[in-house]
């Protein structure tokens, strides 16, 4: 896309000292010339070109700018405002270049090809982004559980004064069971499987219960984000934790993220984070 970007403004600067005589060239310039009346005809042609050289190199600039964004659409719009300056025949098409003629051929035959590049990209924005929205993420509301504890898993010795007694393996049972089956239920609440989840970002409880889900799940390690090993256990500030990492390192990232913890009181809970920029909502509410 750079490289392409970089031809186009090749091509609008050599195309730039021509601007003056292509403007006069144009049927549609001396027709409306003609029918001004107390405006010079060399007036007329400066403020035109100026007028089309001044949006080339606007869209140009602009393009370049949304080259170094990532988010949703924005690769597409950078490709579309590179290539309708001549489109549009704002840039020129090599008309009345004055270049000798192998080199006139050559930039005839770029501004046509990005012409041709600008309305495919042109049909693009309009199909995918009708109404003009680049989506922003969306989270549906998380699916939630939780059961009662009759003291066998967790429990006080007697009067309270005693230490704590937690029944680890059943608790690491119980966590990873409920893990996939909440990562499966909002999965399919979402017309989804777990299988097309681009990235699973769990609660960062410890390494075990993580790769024992991840392993469960049938996804390779590199679609489970795990950052355990450099917070520990951050409590309910596990998720923000390796979803503000991700937004951090990858802010481009795209597809489908799935949510999924379990934590104190035996309670449970997933939801999927949509960063597809899809336009359509899921069915159900999403988080505002």
């Amino acid at each position: 896309m750079i490289a392409l970007w970089a031809i186009a403004v090749i091509a609008a600067l050599a195309l730039a000292p021509s601007a003056f005589a292509e403007t006069q060239a144009g049927w549609q310039f001396n027709e409306a010339a003609r029918r001004l009346d107390g405006v010079a005809y060399e007036t007329l042609t400066a403020l035109v070109t100026g007028v089309r050289l001044a949006l080339t190199g606007l869209m140009l600039a602009t393009a370049a700018l949304l080259l170094t964004r990532r988010a949703p659409g924005a690769g597409l719009a950078a490709l579309a405002l590179t290539t309708l300056p001549f489109t549009f025949n704002l840039a020129g098409s090599g008309v009345a270049s004055g270049y000798p003629s192998l080199l006139a051929g050559l930039l005839r035959a770029v501004a046509l090809a990005l012409g041709l590049v600008g309305i495919v990209a042109l049909l693009l924005l309009l199909f995918l982004f009708p109404d003009g929205r680049v989506y922003p993420p969306r989270l549906r509301r998380p699916v939630l559980a939780a059961r009662g504890e009759d003291g066998t898993v967790l429990r006080h010795g007697e009067g309270g004064t005693a230490p704590i007694h937690m029944d680890g393996p059943r608790v690491y049972q119980h966590a990873v069971r409920e893990m996939l089956r909440m990562l499966d239920r909002a999965c399919r609440e979402e017309g989804l499987t777990v299988a097309d989840l681009d990235l699973v970002v769990p609660h960062q409880a410890n390494a075990r219960i993580i790769e024992a889900v991840r392993a469960r799940s049938g996804l390779g390690p590199e679609r489970f984000l795990v950052n355990v090993d450099r917070w520990g256990n951050t409590s309910s500030s596990t998720i923000p934790l390796a979803l503000a990492e991700l937004a951090a390192g990858d802010p481009g990232r795209a597809g489908h993220l799935g949510l999924v913890a379990f934590g104190a009181g035996f309670t449970s809970a997933a939801a999927i984070l949509d960063l597809t920029g899809g336009r359509e909502s899921p069915e159900g509410p999403l988080v505002p």
